[in-house]
């Protein structure tokens, strides 16, 4: 269960399937653990983005746009190349 590349193939089949409750939650894990990667983010970054576009929220729209803000910042520090693209999904939730 703490095996960094066992958390990352989660987080992808998770969200793949739509299950974004759990994928986001080991993706929460892994910036916790500093295991993060901008791939991971970027699949929870637009999962999020996705259920807003749906009106479908994971948690609730306040926890939802935290978690987004959360996930950018992670992504920005790890110099990800599609930060414009996470930036207009941060700002599409404003």
């Amino acid at each position: 269960p703490e095996d960094e590349a066992t958390k990352r193939r989660y987080v992808t089949a998770s969200l793949m399937a739509g299950r974004f409750a759990d994928g986001l939650k080991v993706v929460d894990e892994l910036i916790a653990m500093k295991a993060d990667d901008e791939a991971t983010l970027a699949l929870g970054l637009h999962a999020l983005y996705e259920s807003f576009t749906k009106h479908r929220p994971i948690e609730s729209e306040d926890q939802d746009r935290a978690r987004m803000v959360r996930l950018a910042d992670a992504y920005r520090a790890r110099g990800g190349p599609s930060q414009a693209l996470v930036d207009s999904w941060v700002a599409a939730q404003a």
